[in-house]
């Protein structure tokens, strides 16, 4: 039996049924297909990794006005790749991106490019250099093979205009990123009929005179919550630069949409995805949608969502290293799973995560194991990923250092930005 006949994405296609092509998601987390190849849950280690940050020291990054080492390491390798694509092109030979994940590429560009306002905030100095790169981010978001699966499944031949949240959603936020940092109106107009666009669809669906609902799909009839939460999230930025009210007023419904037909009665962890048409979710906990919405929707409902993570990591984080690592299961029993294993891309959002919900203890646990996996080390001030293939030194590298900076979004909220812009900061 063939998986991707049972694709969550395309399940709507008509009678398609017999390709590989038409039948690969496009939504995050499909990507364990590939990254399974090297990050899974059944690995065993001879000996304990030791860490290149301390819990402590990425804690007291704000206090010390400056990154640890790793963290600058990592920047440095960030800045080496997006300069080598936008040179080289995807497929340049110093950091190749895996064509096998090209539709996944997106994902990993954008959470770190979120990451560079928590950096500004720890290191003011760097803003130069942060808008620079924030900049070039943009430019690589609306490169074509950054989007064109929408066009390649035969979805639209506009990634922008109705649905595909999953992608228009980051490049909402990045826009913002940049705008919040530089000031620069060099993409405004772009920026606002964007905005535009999604404000009108979410006008749009939730005036549905057949089933309303607050937010947007990414495939038709798909809707994850996870995805809406970047749109979410962008909203505020926009407000932080605009001073309008779109996270009150479009943003906050969103999630009280999603907390009551897409999550868990008790805990508000957040079920894999909801289908407008018959107006009723999937009431699956994964390890995926809730490592990366639980970072990203803390700030709507935080005394919930705090008891959440703790139900949350009691039952999905999985001790390896005898205890001194851990690693992130998709089902709290996955052995009754369909899929029949615990690997899961939410192991790519726990550094994130832990930061967001102030807990160095498990963040330890979680970078141990990226250590020992992909062997990360500094040399010559670069971080190096030495058990990884250059392609997957492209694309994980961005969660480690979003992982490692990352700030929670009430501080990002709060943050003097009109201050830092001006260079007033210290």
């Amino acid at each position: 039996m063939k998986e991707e006949k049972h694709c969550c994405c395309h399940a709507q296609q008509e009678k398609k049924e017999n390709t590989e092509e038409l039948h690969r998601c496009t939504c995050a987390g499909q990507e364990i297909l590939v990254m399974g190849k090297s990050m899974r849950a059944d690995l065993s280690f001879d000996e304990v990794a030791t860490l290149l940050s301390t819990a402590e020291q990425v804690w007291d990054m704000p206090h010390a006005g400056r990154l640890t080492p790793a963290a600058r390491a990592l920047w440095n390798l960030h800045k080496e790749v997006i300069d080598a694509t936008l040179a080289g092109g995807w497929d340049n030979p110093v950091h190749p991106w895996d064509r096998d994940l090209q539709d996944f590429w997106r994902y990993p560009l954008a959470f770190c490019c979120y990451g560079m306002l928590s950096m500004a905030m720890i290191e003011p100095g760097l803003k130069p250099e942060l808008c620079e790169y924030a900049r070039k981010t943009v430019l690589l978001m609306k490169d074509a093979p950054i989007w064109d699966e929408w066009v390649r499944y035969g979805f639209c031949d506009n990634p922008i205009t109705k649905d595909n949240i999953m992608y228009k959603g980051h490049l909402h936020f990045v826009y913002g990123v940049y705008r919040l940092l530089s000031g620069s109106t060099e993409f405004d107009e772009e920026y606002r009929f964007l905005t535009d666009i999604i404000l009108r669809e979410y006008e749009s669906n939730s005036q549905n005179p057949e089933t309303p609902y607050y937010g947007i799909q990414c495939e038709p009839d798909q809707y994850f919550p996870q995805c809406n939460s970047v749109a979410m999230i962008s909203m505020k930025i926009h407000d932080l630069i605009f001073g309008t009210d779109y996270n009150e007023k479009y943003s906050v419904p969103i999630y009280d949409f999603i907390r009551t037909h897409m999550s868990d009665r008790d805990t508000g962890l957040f079920f894999s995805k909801y289908h407008p048409s018959h107006d009723q979710a999937e009431p699956y906990v994964t390890g995926f949608t809730n490592g990366w919405a639980l970072t990203m929707l803390h700030p709507y409902n935080p005394a919930l969502l705090e008891d959440g993570y703790r139900v949350f990591m009691k039952y999905y984080l999985k001790p390896m290293m005898g205890g001194h690592a851990a690693y992130l299961r998709d089902y709290a029993s996955y052995d009754e799973a369909s899929t029949g294993v615990e690997e899961s891309t939410g192991q790519f959002y726990t550094l994130a995560l832990c930061k967001e919900f102030n807990d160095p203890a498990r963040w330890e646990l979680f970078a141990r194991y990226f250590r020992a996996v992909y062997g990360t080390e500094i040399r010559d001030g670069t971080a190096r990923l030495t058990l990884a293939r250059p392609e997957d030194e492209s694309y994980i590298h961005n969660y480690l250092l979003w992982g490692e900076v990352h700030q929670p979004w009430a501080q990002v909220y709060a943050y003097d930005w009109k201050a830092f812009r001006g260079g007033k900061t210290e």
